[in-house]
């Protein structure tokens, strides 16, 4: 789907020039954007790896199978990171490309609850699942409807329990998403280490941390020196 919506922008434009920006839900900078959502949350949950390839040239269909629980939960995180990373920066206006990440969050949460029997809730026992190939249609499981409804429960609670990690991942990070996918913007085609690599020399520079007005008097009774709006390194 972002591979269409590539090449549709790619016929629009041609002969244009298209510059970077984060304001617009459109075009290579929002292509960038949503794939940095996806490599920043696997960093930051340590799920990176060596032949990791992040581009805005096609989608990455990259084949990772993940086999804890661990594994299974962060990879749902970084499925949800594009939905996030397009939430910081457009509001209400996602893009469908969302749809398939979260179509595949749903099927990780449905194999967490109900293949592999890892609820915390449930006991964990595997749940023979009968369904159709396409996720929103009739599922009949071999047991009451009652149990049925609180199997639902589950992977819906699991899915918003993510969902809020991950907001909570990317909160704050606004300024490297845009830094990240302007790098990508600019070189199409970045590998997991020179992502790393951009990531980490991003990190370098001190960050501004901001003080109440009362941890501010603080700490100018002690002498220490604090820059206007309550900000200091």
């Amino acid at each position: 789907m972002a591979e269409e919506r590539q090449n549709k922008v790619g016929k629009m434009n041609q002969g244009k020039k298209e510059e970077f920006q984060c304001k617009v839900n459109k075009g290579r900078s929002a292509v960038a954007i949503h794939q940095v959502g996806h490599a920043l949350v696997r960093q930051l949950v340590g799920n990176a790896f060596s032949e990791e390839v992040i581009t805005i040239a096609r989608r990455n269909e990259q084949e990772y199978k993940p086999n804890t629980k661990k594994q299974l939960l962060n990879q749902i995180k970084v499925l949800l990171g594009a939905y996030v990373a397009e939430e910081l920066f457009y509001g209400d206006d996602i893009s469908v490309d969302v749809l398939s990440d979260i179509q595949s969050a749903i099927k990780y949460a449905e194999g967490i609850i109900t293949a592999s029997g890892m609820s915390n809730v449930i006991s964990p026992i595997t749940i023979k699942i009968m369904r159709t190939k396409s996720i929103g249609d009739e599922r009949k499981y071999i047991f009451s409807e009652d149990f049925c409804k609180e199997v639902d429960n589950e992977i819906y609670s699991l899915l918003n329990e993510q969902l809020v990690i991950t907001r909570r991942l990317l909160d704050g990070h606004k300024n490297e998403i845009a830094t990240l996918a302007k790098f990508l913007f600019e070189n199409e085609t970045v590998t997991g280490e020179e992502f790393k690599a951009k990531y980490e020399s991003i990190n370098k520079k001190p960050r501004k941390i901001r003080c109440s007005p009362k941890e501010i008097k603080a700490l100018k009774a002690h002498k220490i020196h604090v820059k206007k709006r309550g900000e200091f390194k």
